[in-house]
């Protein structure tokens, strides 16, 4: 049987530059120690199908990565988390109506996640879809 690739399809870089997580085809995130030439110090698969793009949550959050995947969701991964609640956590990403964009179940776009950026604060998110969906989030309209 074929392993699914551990391509990577997109990166983030941590704001102090010590880690970049990469958001891998095989479904992972990989926290790269770039202290270290690179080598993994974590991996977490975060049930989103391929991984797609990442996004460091900005200054003030270290160790939390917004990662995308082919299945249209974003989910938050929590490096300095360990043990069960180190699990990727799942957004809902709700516009000012309240419709709901990406979601666990049900979702409004039919292709994945093509890209995310973060705003230099990290008060902002904002997500680009396959099927030309584009998108910005205020901190506030996320809901883990």
């Amino acid at each position: 049987p074929s392993r699914p690739s551990r391509r990577v399809r997109g990166i983030a870089l941590s704001p102090s530059r010590r880690t970049a997580t990469a958001a891998c085809a095989d479904g992972f995130a990989r926290a790269l120690d770039l202290r270290m030439c690179g080598d993994a110090r974590d991996a977490r698969f975060v049930g989103l199908g391929a991984l797609t793009c990442a996004a460091a949550a900005g200054p003030s959050r270290e160790d939390i990565v917004f990662v995308g995947g082919e299945d249209g969701r974003v989910a938050a991964v929590d490096w300095s988390a360990a043990g069960p609640d180190a699990a990727a956590t799942f957004l809902t990403l709700a516009d000012d109506g309240g419709a709901v964009l990406s979601a666990r179940g049900a979702r409004r776009v039919d292709r994945g996640v093509s890209c995310l950026s973060v705003a230099p604060g990290g008060g902002a998110l904002a997500a680009g879809w396959e099927d030309g969906t584009v998108a910005a989030f205020a901190r506030t309209r996320w809901a883990s």
